[in-house]
């Protein structure tokens, strides 16, 4: 139509052009012979016919009515007790996500304590969780997977998230098994240490800071921790001798042994990658030479006692003015993270850089459980939580001026008058969604994150990364062995050689050997399909 009253009107038939376009559009300005008419007045393109009925189209995104917008609940672990006031986090998220991707959330949060148990009745019994934060245990991603308990997302991350399919690239199949994918990790970076994690105030009052910094052995460690019985006896060195995915083996730090336990959560497998063997990680010289080492500490009093049966993290034990000191891995900008989270200043002596694996990948996420109500608007949400630095930041610290503030700096910072103690909420950033879209906490450095990315781009990788083992079938075993675990493992610090065997026993009578059949098994499928 448009095309003919173009030859038209050229043809100066203006009056025959007008009547075309007076029974197409009444609203329209009849076009000049000599230019074509004018899109204040003609909101068509010239090919297409103007409809009255339809407004033109706009680059402006799609705007969802309250009536239109899906709840979600998301289940989320917290450490530190410090999100107390999470409903006024949640509205500042709705106002976001309601009307731009028609999504409401409802944050159910748990303490850590807590967590694993919630979960594991929900999932069970269920009752709805649109979204859950992995963590450990009935909660973590082996026990949920074996129980049937998570959703294969993959079909909804290309139309629903695909900002988030670009961010992650192949550590989108952090999770992924048989072609599917049942949970992300969160996008961070990977590339960690092993750290010993002391208050810098006692280290500057026993005048021991720059010896702290400059560490290579264990015995120096010790004679810090003897100073520390003798100048605050009510306070313990440190809650334990250990370091996930690190062993702690010989004399001097540089012994230490960083090791690929597969994904393995329950912490009795390890491997040899000179010749691509799974072994019993409990049986390994490396690991009885670390025991040995933590039952001396035991006995010598450095280590707190309670361990043997309290659970608590050692963030909140250093908060409480119970120990001195934790081993913990991280990565880059360990110090500010471990300042926020314990409520003093912390000085970070590195033990040994750990290796890129899927452990470590595999430590925290999030996923869609099967009982989820809502999957898709679960997706469209985590597409937000990968993407949107303002969905991260609010999950992450808050609300700015109220539980935050940006500092001259570029970094962040609690407000005036508020603190680590009464804030009211503040949350870790390792957990889910996008860390490098997270501003750092002060004292961490405004380029912390860039510093980081640039480590974890270069950072040595597992040759067994991107292997997830498919525990389908297993879950007696599985069950058994934790059974078994949560028996034995705490008492292995204050080791006994008599309980060690018939800690060695009871697992190989529950499938020890089976199961690490099962992951040689896998591991040299994984590795001939490469």
């Amino acid at each position: 139509m448009k095309k003919l009253k173009v030859v038209l009107a050229l043809l100066l038939v203006a009056a025959l052009c007008l009547a075309m376009f007076a029974a197409c559009a009444k609203t329209e300005t009849p076009a000049k012979t000599d230019e074509p008419a004018k899109t204040d007045t003609t909101p068509a393109k010239e090919d297409t016919p103007a409809k009255t009925e339809e407004p033109a189209e706009t680059n402006e995104p799609e705007t969802y009515e309250p009536e239109d917008i899906v709840d979600i609940d998301i289940y989320v672990v917290e450490f530190t007790g410090t999100c107390t006031q999470f409903e006024r986090v949640q509205e500042a998220i709705n106002a976001i996500c309601g009307p731009e991707i028609g999504v409401n959330v409802k944050l159910q949060i748990f303490p850590f304590g807590d967590y694993a148990t919630k979960i594991g009745l929900m999932a069970a019994s269920g009752e709805n969780i649109d979204l859950a934060y992995l963590s450990f245990g009935a909660a973590g991603y082996s026990s949920m997977y074996t129980s049937n308990q998570l959703m294969d997302i993959k079909p909804y991350l290309s139309e629903y998230a695909p900002g988030l399919v670009e961010t992650m690239g192949d550590y989108i199949n952090t999770y992924a098994i048989s072609g599917g994918i049942y949970a992300l990790p969160p996008y961070r970076a990977y590339n960690s240490q092993g750290y010993l994690l002391m208050r810098k105030d006692m280290l500057e009052e026993m005048g021991k800071l720059d010896f702290a910094r400059n560490m290579t052995s264990w015995a120096e460690v010790e004679s810090i921790f003897d100073q520390v019985k003798t100048d605050y006896p009510e306070i313990w060195p440190v809650n334990g001798f250990g370091c996930q995915d690190l062993i702690m083996c010989g004399d001097r730090f540089e012994d230490a042994v960083s090791y690929d336990r597969l994904g393995d959560a329950l912490y009795v497998l390890m491997t040899d990658p000179e010749n691509n063997k799974v072994l019993s990680y409990l049986e390994s010289e490396e690991y009885l030479s670390q025991v040995h080492r933590a039952a001396d500490w035991f006995n010598k009093g450095y280590v707190w006692p309670d361990v043997l049966i309290n659970t608590e993290l050692g963030d909140n034990l250093i908060r409480q003015n119970v120990i001195f000191s934790e081993f913990m891995p991280s990565e880059y900008g360990v110090e500010s993270a471990k300042t926020q989270a314990t409520g003093y200043d912390i000085v970070a002596v590195e033990i040994k850089p750990l290796m890129v694996c899927s452990a470590h990948t595999q430590k925290f996420g999030i996923c869609v459980p099967s009982i989820a109500d809502e999957p898709v608007a679960a997706v469209k949400f985590l597409e937000k939580m990968y993407t949107d630095k303002r969905i991260i930041m609010l999950l992450t610290y808050g609300e700015e001026g109220v539980d935050y503030v940006v500092t001259e700096t570029g970094e962040v910072d609690f407000p005036d008058g508020v603190e680590s103690g009464t804030v009211g909420y503040h949350s870790h950033d390792f957990m889910v969604g996008n860390q490098f879209l997270i501003t750092p906490w002060k004292g961490a450095g405004a380029d912390q994150r860039e510093k980081a990315m640039e480590g974890f781009l270069v950072a040595p990788p597992s040759p067994y990364l991107g292997f997830t083992f498919d525990s389908t079938g297993y879950d007696n075993i599985i069950a058994s062995l934790t059974s078994v675990t949560d028996e034995y493992s705490r008492s292995m610090i204050n080791f006994e050689q008599a309980r060690y065997e018939e800690y060695i026993s009871k697992l190989k009578k529950a499938g020890l050997e089976d199961y690490i059949a099962a992951f040689q098994t896998q591991l040299d499928a994984w590795l001939a399909a490469k």
